[in-house]
Order: C-alpha cells, then structure tokens, then sequence
C-alpha cells in the first residue's frame, strides 16, 4: 500500500492523484498518517478504497503551514488571524 500511495494513485473513475506519504503509527498498521500534496474530494478515502481498505476515523491535522488548534472539539471553530489566512493564500499559490 505504500509504495502504491508514494507513486501515486489511478480511482476507478480515472482520476490521477498525486503522490501521498504514508506512515504507519501503530505496529500492526491500522493507524497511519497520510500526508498528501493535493487535496481531491474525499481523497483519502477513496485512495484506501482502491487498494481494498476501509477509513473507519479520519482526522487532519494540518493544512498548510496551519496546524489545527487541538484544544478545539468536533464540530469546533476559530477565526483565524490575517496572518494564517496570507500563509494559506501563498501555500495555495505554490500548487
């Protein structure tokens, strides 16, 4: 699975997706941290989907050089400063 993440993934509908870095976080590889370039619908999802695996948790993290504020609970928000917002505008200009 990971060396077919890392080359990058075909979903049946033909949609290429980059490549992802995957990493196992428990010994037996049921919890892993996927760090993806792009973002597509459901992306992860469906990109376990097409090696024959299941997502039964998903949480991000990250995005960009924004780290998500963990004191947050589901469904949880903040505004977020001019600065966050000019540093996810030039990440996204980099894409």
């Amino acid at each position: 699975m990971r060396q077919g993440f890392a080359e990058g993934v075909t979903l049946a509908d033909g949609t290429a997706l980059s490549p992802a870095e995957v990493s196992a976080l428990s010994e037996d590889g049921l919890v892993v941290r996927v760090v993806l370039k792009q973002g597509v619908y459901h992306q992860i999802k469906r990109m376990f989907a097409a090696v024959g695996k299941t997502v039964l948790y998903l949480k991000r993290l990250r995005m960009g050089s924004l780290v998500l504020d963990p004191a947050l609970q589901a469904g949880e928000s903040r505004l977020l400063s001019q600065k966050e917002i000019d540093d996810l505008r030039k990440g996204a200009a980099h894409e």
